[in-house]
């Protein structure tokens, strides 16, 4: 069974590769920097960090990213 486990600046197993996979984005998912080199894994993990505090500016909501997570430790998704 999945689980989801919020962001950490600890990337789950397979991190890098599913990045890579998801490239750009496509079909209505906008993708992340890491896959086209505009940021790092490291850098990825930590926006998403901070778009999950309250404190926002102006026009931006928190938003909480997940990691769907098969049982054997490796990651599989993005929530």
């Amino acid at each position: 069974m999945l689980t989801l486990e919020a962001a950490s600046l600890t990337p789950p197993e397979g991190l890098a590769a599913l990045l890579a996979d998801l490239g750009e984005g496509a079909n209505g998912f906008g993708g992340t920097p890491v896959a086209t080199g505009k940021a790092t894994i490291e850098e990825y993990m930590q926006k998403c960090l901070r778009d999950a505090r309250a404190e926002q500016p102006p026009g931006r909501v928190p938003q909480t990213v997940f990691w769907a997570i098969e049982p054997s430790g490796e990651v599989v998704g993005i929530a």
